[in-house]
């Protein structure tokens, strides 16, 4: 065996093991956006309302101005606010701003993200009324 030939085997080798690790964890999951969800109010006296954001974000552990206004008037209106950080989960951090990812993409996975929003509010909360928010990119 010549010994160029050695070391490629073994690039090889630790190339396959590594495909198949990651196909073992198998599709990329969509599940922290909501665990990592912002959340106002106590209790849903007149329903929950799944905020989702926009491309910007929702401003950190805290919202931008003119988001804690609205939350401010939906919680005092007897509403539960569940606000998912869509960047929580693995996509491209600024979608609005050049360059441009792809949107598809983007709206793909927002799409997941919001579908596992509503199940687990619908189990968590089977009674209340379920109205989405959605700003911007939130609303795509």
């Amino acid at each position: 065996m010549r010994p160029g030939r050695a070391g490629g085997r073994s690039f090889l080798i630790v190339v396959a093991a590594l495909v198949l690790s990651a196909c073992a964890t198998g599709p990329p999951t969509f599940h922290r956006a909501y665990e990592q969800a912002l959340r106002f109010g106590n209790e849903p006296r007149r329903g929950v309302v799944l905020f989702l954001h926009g491309c910007d974000g929702l401003g950190g552990s805290q919202l931008f101005p003119w988001q804690a206004v609205w939350v401010q008037h939906l919680t005092k209106s007897g509403f539960l606010v569940v606000a998912p950080d869509s960047f929580a989960d693995s996509r491209p951090w600024q979608s609005c701003q050049a360059p441009f990812p792809n949107k598809e993409e983007i709206y793909q996975i927002r799409a997941r993200q919001a579908a596992l929003a509503v199940e687990r509010l619908r189990s968590t909360y089977p009674k209340s009324k379920l109205l989405v928010w959605g700003h911007s990119e939130g609303s795509g």
